[in-house]
């Protein structure tokens, strides 16, 4: 008969076969989970007019500072795991983010009520999330090699 492998061992299969270091990539989730609150706390203590300012702590800016941990943390090294994480952890800050700002409730301006996270749903914060961790940590990644780019 075949041997059945347990979901942990296939799990840390797959992170092996990345090369994502899984002390150092649950660190980086860890912190970009706890951005995505701490993103949402300040918004609510601020109560930034987000419609008219267009400006937030969470949203697309806690999924940019969420995206080049791993890469950051590893030393500024390129690499596939530095990829995948950029994706992970945008998507898991601005998850962070709009659950919190969901469970924290309305703010009013004026005499209406709104909640900054009833502009998303779960889709777009994956995508959102994804898209934008990847775009931060391709920051991070031109901006390491700009010099020696404009020195040719």
């Amino acid at each position: 008969m075949a041997q059945q492998r347990k979901p942990q061992d296939q799990a840390q299969r797959v992170l092996d076969q990345l090369g994502i270091e899984t002390g150092l990539g649950l660190q980086t989730v860890i912190i970009a989970l706890v951005a995505g609150v701490i993103g949402a706390l300040i918004d609510r203590i601020l109560e930034l007019p987000t419609g008219t300012l267009q400006f937030a702590f969470g949203g697309a800016l806690i999924a940019a500072l969420g995206g080049p941990l791993y890469y950051l943390l590893k030393g500024s090294k390129e690499s596939v795991a530095a990829t995948v994480m950029g994706a992970v952890n945008g998507f898991l800050a601005l998850l962070a983010w709009w659950i919190a700002t969901k469970l924290i409730g309305e703010r009013e301006a004026g005499i209406l009520k709104y909640n900054p996270a009833d502009n998303l749903d779960f889709l777009d914060v994956l995508v959102s999330g994804v898209i934008v961790g990847l775009l931060s940590y391709g920051w991070f990644v031109l901006v390491r090699r700009l010099p020696g780019l404009l020195r040719r």
